[in-house]
C-alpha cells in the first residue's frame, strides 16, 4: 500500500502540471498573463557540477526579464545528494534523476515533480568480461554510493533481465572516482555519465553494454527533472509555470 501511494503522489504531482497549465508555455506578455505570487526563487548550484545544471543557470537571465527580481543561486553540502538540499528547504526547485526524487517522495518529504527536461545521458560500460547485463553476476561493478542514481538505475537494469542485484553483484565504492576505479580494472562494469563515456570511447577502453539514451527500455525514461517544493507550488502557481518555462527554454530547442 505504501508503494502505491508513493506512485500515486508522484504521479499527482505530474497532474498538477496540467491543472496549472504549466505546460502550455507560450512567450511573457506582461499585459496577457496573471501577474506574479512571488518575484523570489532558489535555486541550486552546484559549482562543478554536471553539464546538465546549465540550463539553472541561464533561467536565471529569462526569470529576470520574466519579473523575478530576487533570484537566489544556493549550494547546499555538496557530499550528499542535492536532493537533500530540498528536503532541507534550502531551495524552491530541484533538477535531478528521477530515482532521487522518488527517493524523497518515498521519505514523505514534500516535494512535487513536474517535468522532465532531458533524456537518457547515462551509459553502462564494461570490460571484456561483461557483455550484457546478465554477465554482471559475480562481478565488481562501481557508480558511486548505494544511494545514488547510478548505483539504482544499475541495479534497476540488472533486477529488470533477473538478477539479485544484493547478491548477484559485488558492489565496490572506492575513494577513487568511479571511472578510474574501472581504467584501473578495480571495477568490471559501472555507470557513467557524460563526458565520462566519450573520454572512455575516445581512449578505447572498456565498451557500452546499455545506453539509456537508445536502449529500449532505458530510453523511454527521462534522466533529469524537475521537482519543486509542495508548498511553493502550491501558493505560487504562476511563479512555478514561469521558472518551468525558463528551464526549459534554457535547456534546449523546445516550441513555445
Amino acid at each position: 500500500m505504501k508503494l502505491m501511494q508513493n506512485r500515486r503522489t508522484f504521479l499527482a504531482g505530474l497532474s498538477a502540471i496540467g491543472g496549472a497549465g504549466l505546460l502550455n508555455v507560450r512567450p511573457s506578455s506582461a499585459a496577457g498573463e496573471p501577474a506574479l505570487e512571488t518575484t523570489t526563487v532558489r535555486l541550486g548550484q552546484w559549482v562543478g557540477g554536471a553539464y546538465c545544471w546549465a540550463s539553472i543557470y541561464l533561467a536565471g537571465e529569462l526569470l529576470r526579464a520574466d519579473g523575478f527580481t530576487d533570484i537566489q543561486y544556493v549550494e547546499g553540502d555538496t557530499h550528499v545528494d542535492n536532493s537533500k538540499w530540498l528536503s532541507a528547504g534550502l531551495i524552491d526547485f530541484d533538477m535531478n534523476m528521477p530515482s532521487m526524487h522518488v527517493r524523497s517522495i518515498d521519505a514523505g518529504v514534500p516535494v512535487k515533480v513536474l517535468i522532465g527536461v532531458h533524456s537518457g545521458c547515462f551509459e553502462l560500460i564494461g570490460n571484456d568480461s561483461v557483455r550484457s547485463i546478465r554477465d554482471l553476476r559475480g562481478k565488481r561493478v562501481g557508480g558511486g554510493s548505494v544511494e545514488s542514481h547510478p548505483h539504482i538505475l544499475t541495479a534497476l537494469m540488472a533486477n529488470y533481465v533477473g538478477l539479485d542485484p544484493v547478491h548477484d553483484i559485488e558492489w565496490v565504492e572506492g575513494e577513487q572516482a568511479p571511472m578510474q576505479m574501472f581504467i584501473d580494472g578495480k571495477v568490471d562494469a559501472y555507470m557513467a555519465g557524460p563526458p565520462e563515456p566519450q573520454i572512455l570511447h575516445a581512449r578505447k577502453i572498456g565498451h557500452t553494454i546499455v545506453n539509456n539514451g537508445t536502449d529500449r527500455p532505458w530510453s523511454q525514461y527521462f534522466c533529469c527533472m524537475v521537482a519543486g517544493n509542495a508548498d511553493y507550488v502550491s501558493r505560487y502557481p504562476v511563479a512555478t509555470k514561469r521558472v518551468l518555462r525558463a528551464i526549459l527554454k534554457s535547456a534546449g530547442p523546445v516550441r513555445f
